[in-house]
C-alpha cells in the first residue's frame, strides 16, 4: 500500500469521525477502532518503510489524530 494513499484514507476517516460522528452507527465506529488496534503494527510498518521523512511524519500524525478521536 502506498503511504500517500494510506495518509489520505486516515485523514478522510478522521474528518468523518470529527465532522459527522452521528452519521455512522456506534457499532461501526467500534469496528473501526478494533480494526485500528488489530492492524496497528501493519499500518506502522507501511509508514516506517517510506524513505521520505515528511510523508512519514504526515502519515504518523494522521494515524495519531484518528486514534485520538476514536479510541
Amino acid at each position: 500500500m502506498d503511504i500517500q494513499f494510506l495518509t489520505k484514507q486516515l485523514l478522510l476517516m478522521f474528518n468523518i469521525a470529527h465532522i459527522y460522528p452521528g452519521k455512522v452507527q456506534k457499532r461501526e465506529w467500534k469496528q473501526l477502532c478494533d480494526l485500528l488496534v488489530e492492524k496497528r503494527d501493519y499500518l506502522n510498518s507501511i509508514i516506517d518503510v517510506c524513505k521520505n521523512e515528511k510523508l512519514r511524519i504526515k502519515a504518523h500524525q494522521a494515524f495519531d489524530q484518528l486514534n485520538k478521536i476514536l479510541i
